[in-house]
């Protein structure tokens, strides 16, 4: 049975509470039981635990026919939204296995991670599943419907994308991007957008070192 390559995200949450890292509530991966994602997720989602699944769609094709399906987009895995406290009402939940912890307590999933994933499946984006992926040239989205996102640029079948990591479960998704839309990171961008969250477009562009100035496109990069 084969996949093609032609994939879009789909996904779904509830609303979050603006003050919701000030009440203690984060997000937490849930690692689940192998073809559990989705029945886990509407679970939660019927007892009111906010969950995120994000899934794509993809042609799979048998000998005699093929369909579209839709599969998730992280398998053994998806999100919820909770205080720590609250970990009991998910980990009961029919084929939870168990919440990613360390010493007993669950590591919240950063939001800037979530964020861009619930962006990208808000858009309907095209995105695929990548092997997971640490080093290379980052860059910055700086116009179009991901403004401000963060990852990874590779080149794949002469197509730029965006490499976006999901670090705690070690996993990435690529989609593909206009090459004007976005802009390469110095190492001085990198420290001043991990010490401030908020950080703007136009200081992470103002200081590019010169050699980060010239096309990121230019080189050569293969996924």
């Amino acid at each position: 049975m084969n996949s093609s390559s032609q994939l879009s995200l789909l996904g779904g949450s509830n609303v979050c509470s603006l003050h919701s890292r000030e009440l203690g509530v984060r997000w937490y991966a849930v690692h689940s039981r192998s073809r559990h994602e989705k029945r886990i997720h509407q679970f939660l989602q019927t007892n009111s635990i906010d969950s995120f699944l994000p899934l794509y769609e993809a042609v799979h094709r048998w000998k005699d026919r093929r369909a579209l399906v839709t599969l998730p987009l992280f398998p053994g895995y998806l999100f919820v939204h909770i205080a720590s406290e609250e970990r009991l009402k998910v980990l009961t939940a029919p084929g939870v296995v168990r919440l990613l912890s360390a010493h007993g307590r669950p590591i919240p999933v950063p939001d800037s991670e979530i964020d861009a994933l619930r962006n990208c499946a808000a858009r309907n984006a095209r995105m695929e599943p990548h092997p997971y992926l640490t080093v290379g040239r980052r860059v910055l989205v700086k116009s179009g419907p991901f403004t401000d996102m963060e990852g990874i640029l590779i080149r794949k079948k002469g197509q730029f994308r965006l490499v976006v990591s999901v670090n705690l479960i070690a996993r990435s998704v690529a989609m593909e991007l206009d090459r004007s839309d976005i802009v390469a990171l110095s190492p001085t961008d990198l420290s001043a957008r991990k010490g401030c969250a908020s950080v703007s477009l136009s200081h992470a562009t103002s200081s590019v070192s010169e050699p980060s100035r010239r096309d990121p496109l230019s080189r050569d990069f293969v996924a």
